[in-house]
């Protein structure tokens, strides 16, 4: 999966690619760990739900009709497409037994329901590179480069996936951010989503608050 993360570092010292790589790639120091959710919660009911849609007789034209409007770049009808399949195996999903529950037999927790990560930016990704899949995304609200933009414009404007700070470590927002699922509105999200995006909108901010004269670094991240 890529997701878009924001590197923060100084304005002055090191050349931005020598001090973005030397953040993600972590491992140079101890890092402390953090409790995060298992992606097992719920999964059972998230996957009987998008085997139900694309069984049906209407997620089969679904299906169709996505690969016809992929093979003549339709972008805005693929994505009508993807958030019309969303909806519909979301309230499959949520009125499944197994809805929001741990899957006992996950090999990833043991049945726990969470895991211990590391602040270890190394932990995340198995590759990465400045801009990538959001090439550009900065330029709109930054006057010093396409994937660079000062630290306090940012905030209420783009929030990213994860957060890496001057110091090394990573912060990571929901797993279900609009930047990952980019074909969902704000009135598809459940509840709970919208909160969690809150809660994370708001530690960006105060990132921005933290850490005044610095550059965020729009970097995409595969994991």
């Amino acid at each position: 999966m890529h997701s878009l993360v924001f590197v923060i570092v100084p304005r002055t010292g090191a050349g931005l690619e020598t001090a973005v790589s030397r953040l993600m790639e972590g491992s140079w120091r101890e890092f402390e760990t953090y409790e995060q959710p298992c992606s097992c919660v719920g999964a059972v009911a998230r996957f009987a739900s998008s085997k139900e849609v694309d069984t049906s007789q209407e997620g089969v034209e679904w299906l169709r009709d996505l690969r016809l409007a992929r093979e003549r770049n339709d972008a805005t009808t693929v994505r009508e497409i993807l958030r019309r399949r969303y909806r519909r195996a979301r309230s499959i999903e949520e009125a499944h037994s197994q809805y929001g529950r741990i899957d006992d037999d996950c090999e990833i927790c043991g049945g726990r329901g969470s895991n211990e990560m590391s602040r270890d930016p190394a932990q995340h990704h198995d590759w990465w590179t400045v801009g990538g899949r959001w090439d550009g995304l900065l330029g709109p609200v930054s006057d010093i480069a396409a994937n660079v933009a000062r630290l306090e414009d940012l905030p209420g404007r783009i929030c990213p996936s994860a957060v890496v700070t001057p110091e090394g470590d990573w912060h990571e927002g929901p797993m279900s951010l609009p930047s990952n699922v980019d074909f969902r509105e704000p009135a598809d999200m459940p509840d709970d989503e919208v909160a969690a995006l809150a809660s994370w909108e708001q530690t960006f901010t105060a990132f921005a608050e933290r850490y005044p004269g610095h550059f965020a670094v729009a970097v995409d991240c595969h994991s």
